[in-house]
């Protein structure tokens, strides 16, 4: 089985330590047993990462060095929890009151036995040591073995050398020596052969940087090189690109390393050489390159692009997610994405998260969320799940199209269409209708010449009145003329008595109480029946709302509007003690279709109303209440003295004056 990307980094990382321990004694030669425990406790420092370390070495004389900035007291407890002659390997956990922390401690003898003295290592971390930290441990003791055998024997300095190269022959990094101002290679092992595309280690000895690798970028190599000479001091982690001619391809190509560059110093501690070792990347860089040009596509997308956990928190926002909604990407990241679903919605979202746990992808689910300003938009998403590098399902990516302008654009479509077949609907309804309606007209003409009773003459001029109405309809939908041409001066009070007579009827059975108020009626120059179908309308929705014993108020006054300059005019309320319009109707009441009065309504009452109120220069305003005990509906109409109105455009088109 493949290890994991975090196995190999971690793996990459225990082999440069490796190396890098094992080259150290190196760079000792000829120091003193004082300055090699210096360089351990250095060195065991930086490698294991630990918070604390002790070197202690006997005979001839006990040397101890201490490294533990954070715990200053680490060295007394060492002395007293491991005396000098038990020192063995073993973890345990010392504490002391002054500490900020307990510390486990793990004590690697140095060489064999005891007798050359031990280094004790602590961490705080609950895991310490790991299998690889009780190896580099272990690592360091033995090369600190070494380093000391070599102070004292140095007439066997050549054989610890040649020691080295072996451990080094063996490591799986690519591994050089380089000495000297130029730069010479003096020792690379056949792993630094391999992925330089050579095919002998005799293209190298002898030769320089320059001349054996002509083909890599010299420059910034040879100034990390000039720094380690002058400062001492290793550098670690350096990422680099190689332009390589591969044995395998024969052909130029591009790799890329991690170098760690570590000065070899001499007896008289100065810096004679350099030791390279470098692991190649070159996959990890591209997948990371990858991932950037990702990120780019993700950036400049014009799509809403989010990626959230498994429990829904938002891991990542998008430019074009804080564009459509209006949360910027530091508001999101780490919020519920609940926090743009409406209130309704929230169980799609455990139900989608669900889904995605089970590795399945959700195609283009259209729905609803809502912006930071309270907008509710239609979203198309489509989902997919978030994988780790190890393949685990750990959240989910989701990209969001706003839809709200194209579904707006394909419902007036529809609504258009449905317009023009209600068009032709109604004139062949008008053309159909013609011959029995004149007959009737006829019918109660005849009628009211005949009869006796006031009272009866009274209803038969009432049905003249309404048959006339249902003429002019026809007509004007027949399209037999324009309706400017039926405008004149007309009163609103005028056209209401004979409006609440007529529906004295439906009032009357269901007890409903009706009062009317006319404060000033003003002369408005409109076309009487469509002022007449304006009312009608209001008043019959109020009718239908208020239901058994309901209240139904209506005023008539002098008003004035401000448009660019101040008109005045006359202003009709209708107010009702109905149960009020539900918030999620009221956008659209004046659309063509809409209604709440299911079984009887058209949907085209207050839509008609609208067109006849802005024919004739006015407005048309709602406001309502759903409060329990304390609800109300209340429509305003403000239309002008005097103003012609515009023409009706014909029903065909879709846009109807007057139906």
């Amino acid at each position: 089985m493949e290890n994991s990307p975090n196995e190999m980094r971690e793996l990459r990382r225990l082999l440069r330590d490796l190396v890098a321990l094992a080259t150290t004694p190196a760079g000792w030669v000829g120091r003193n047993r004082a300055q090699i425990a210096e360089s351990v406790a250095d060195v065991v420092l930086h490698t294991l990462r630990a918070e604390a370390v002790y070197v202690c070495l006997q005979s001839p004389e006990q040397i101890q060095v201490v490294r533990s900035p954070q715990h200053p007291r680490f060295d007394d407890e060492i002395r007293r929890v491991w005396p000098e002659s038990a020192a063995s390997l073993r973890v345990e956990t010392i504490t002391a009151s002054k500490w900020p922390t307990a510390l486990r401690v793990a004590v690697q003898p140095v060489g064999i036995s005891n007798d050359n003295g031990f280094i004790a290592v602590g961490c705080s971390g609950s895991q310490f040591p790991t299998e690889a930290e009780s190896l580099l441990l272990s690592v360091a003791a033995n090369q600190t073995a070494v380093a000391l055998q070599t102070a004292s024997l140095r007439t066997e300095a050549d054989l610890e050398r040649h020691r080295l190269r072996d451990l080094i022959a063996q490591a799986p990094a690519a591994i050089g020596l380089l000495t000297g101002p130029e730069h010479r290679w003096v020792y690379v092992n056949n792993n630094y052969v391999r992925v330089t595309g050579r095919t002998n280690a005799s293209e190298f000895i002898g030769k320089t940087l320059r001349e054996s690798l002509p083909e890599i970028e010299q420059q910034p190599f040879l100034k990390i090189l000039d720094d380690v000479y002058r400062t001492g001091k290793p550098y670690f982690g350096r990422e680099m690109k190689a332009t390589l001619n591969r044995a395998h391809t024969g052909q130029p190509e591009e790799a890329y390393f991690d170098f760690v560059y570590q000065p070899v110093v001499n007896s008289r501690r100065v810096v004679d050489g350099i030791l390279v070792h470098a692991v190649e990347v070159t996959d990890k860089v591209t997948a990371r390159t990858a991932i950037e040009r990702l990120a780019a596509i993700v950036e400049s997308s014009d799509d809403a692009i989010v990626s959230k956990d498994l429990n829904g928190i938002v891991t990542s926002w998008n430019p074009a997610a804080e564009k459509i909604f209006g949360y910027t990407a530091r508001e999101m990241i780490g919020r519920s994405i609940t926090t743009i679903i409406p209130p309704e919605l929230e169980d799609d979202e455990k139900r989608i998260l669900a889904t995605i746990a089970r590795g399945m992808r959700i195609e283009h689910f259209e729905t609803v969320r809502v912006t930071k300003a309270g907008e509710r938009l239609e979203v198309s998403l489509t989902i997919s799940p978030l994988r780790d590098e190890t393949g685990k399902i750990v959240g989910a990516a989701k990209i969001a199209r706003d839809i709200t302008q194209q579904n707006k654009t394909e419902r007036a479509l529809h609504t258009t269409e449905r317009l023009a077949a209600v068009g032709r609907l109604a004139a062949t309804i008008a053309h159909e209708i013609n011959n029995p309606l004149a007959a009737v007209t006829n019918f109660v003409y005849l009628a009211k010449q005949r009869v006796v009773g006031d009272d009866v003459r009274e209803f038969l001029t009432g049905a003249q009145e309404e048959l006339k109405r249902i003429s002019h309809l026809t007509k004007q939908t027949l399209g037999f003329y324009r309706e400017s041409q039926g405008a004149r001066c007309v009163t609103i009070g005028s056209i209401l008595d004979s409006l609440i007579s007529v529906f004295s009827y439906k009032t009357r059975d269901r007890a409903i109480e009706i009062r009317s108020e006319i404060r000033k009626d003003l002369e408005i120059y409109a076309v009487p029946g469509e002022i007449r179908q304006l009312v009608a309308n209001l008043l019959s929705n109020s009718i239908d709302a208020v239901g058994q014993a309901g209240r139904i108020r209506i005023r008539v006054s002098g008003s004035s509007s401000f448009n660019g300059t101040r008109t005045s005019g006359v202003k009709l309320t209708i107010a009702d003690s109905g149960p009020g319009i539900p918030l999620q109707a009221r956008s659209r009441l004046f659309e063509p279709f809409f209604t709440t009065k299911k079984d009887i309504g058209t949907g085209l009452g207050l839509w008609i109303s609208r067109n006849i109120v802005e024919k004739h220069h006015g407005w048309i305003r709602m406001k309502t209440s759903t409060v329990p005990g304390r609800s109300w509906t209340v429509f305003s109409v403000f239309l002008p003295a005097n103003s012609q109105p515009r023409p009706t455009v014909n029903i065909e088109s879709g846009v109807v004056g007057v139906v």
